[in-house]
């Protein structure tokens, strides 16, 4: 394979000695930012030099967690990979429990005193947006005691899901089909929607009976990890004082649950015209019965669907270029980079890259 359709990973960090200097460099940042417990909101210099120093960290903890990650996402069976992306967790966790002092400490201030920090340094208008979200999350936050319990506590309750994403990514094989020219080939989770897409109905059947039929062999264990990860939703929104899972993930993003049951509530209302949508692609496709292997298929003859990275990068810059030259600067530097890893690769991480 041409090495340009491969990340370049090289643009985060040059090698492992550049990656060690940043994550020496986050550390004494962490370091310093400890200092500030006890008398973060004692003065507005205070206040600004610690949200000075949190940014500078965020900044090379930025970098470090991408690269960790992105590195352990190209072969998640790979030793080197899963112990460079441990190592990155654990940073992550020494972060999350280093500033965990922060919000409590803000919170415990009077919003006047707060708020004429600002006037008194200007410079601290930077980071008012940050501040002001803690004061409006005031009755969510805890103690600096039980913020730092939390915080400990981060690398553990994320276990269930890196558990999954190793299972199903590096660990879970379906085997293989014939396609449609009746070559046995190999089902993976980048290649299943292609086989859904096939005129060949046997070839979408297959695919989808074989996927699901190879879950179905682990369900008991995908179920368990399934229920922690819930748990573990459940539970903090409890600590958090939330009423529910949905209300902490809603004020996260800044929304409210009525945006949510409206969502709920019009795709049910609407669900006739996606019936109706499914029952003309039955007739188009001449099908007695419609199952859901046949929803991928378009009963429609067009050009073809396959088209090379090329031919991608062309329509995407054409289609986007509406958006301006900075956009599409941008995008070129991206392809011009390597920041995509285009194919397909044994334990690779699917979907999501």
């Amino acid at each position: 394979m041409d090495n340009k359709y491969n990340w370049d990973l090289t643009q985060i960090f040059k090698n492992e000695e550049d990656f060690n200097n940043s994550k020496n460099e986050l550390y004494k940042i962490l370091d310093k930012i400890k200092e500030f417990q006890g008398k973060l909101c004692d003065s507005a210099e205070n206040l600004y030099n610690c949200y000075y120093l949190y940014e500078k960290a965020e900044e090379l903890f930025e970098k470090i967690y991408p690269y960790g990650m992105l590195k352990y996402h190209l072969d998640m069976a790979n030793q080197d990979s899963i112990k460079l992306f441990k190592l990155v967790e654990k940073i992550e966790s020494d972060f999350s429990i280093a500033v965990s002092y922060i919000t409590p400490e803000i919170i415990n201030q009077d919003e006047a005193k707060i708020q004429g920090f600002f006037n008194e340094k200007k410079e601290l208008n930077k980071y008012k947006r940050d501040i002001e979200e803690i004061l409006e999350k005031k009755k969510y936050i805890l103690s600096k005691e039980e913020e730092n319990l939390l915080s400990n506590y981060s690398e553990i309750f994320a276990n269930s899901e890196n558990t999954y994403d190793i299972f199903t990514n590096a660990e879970l094989k379906y085997g293989k089909i014939k396609n449609e020219n009746g070559d046995e080939v190999e089902l993976t989770d980048a290649t299943y929607t292609n086989f859904l897409k096939s005129k060949n109905r046997n070839v979408r059947k297959d695919a989808f009976n074989l996927m699901y039929n190879t879950y179905q062999k682990y369900i008991n264990t995908i179920t368990e990890l399934y229920i922690s990860r819930v748990k573990y939703s459940t539970i903090t929104s409890k600590i958090r004082n939330y009423k529910s899972s949905l209300e902490k993930a809603s004020i996260h993003d800044d929304a409210s649950i009525k945006v949510y049951d409206t969502l709920i509530n019009t795709v049910s209302k609407m669900m006739n015209v996606n019936h109706e949508f499914i029952s003309l692609k039955k007739e188009l496709l001449k099908l007695d019965s419609i199952n859901m292997y046949d929803i991928y298929c378009n009963p429609l003859e067009l050009k073809p669907e396959t088209i090379t990275f090329e031919q991608a990068k062309e329509e995407v810059l054409n289609a986007l270029s509406i958006l301006g030259e900075d956009y599409i600067k941008l995008l070129n530097e991206a392809f011009d980079n390597r920041w995509i890893d285009v194919y397909e690769k044994e334990n690779k991480r699917a979907r999501s890259i």
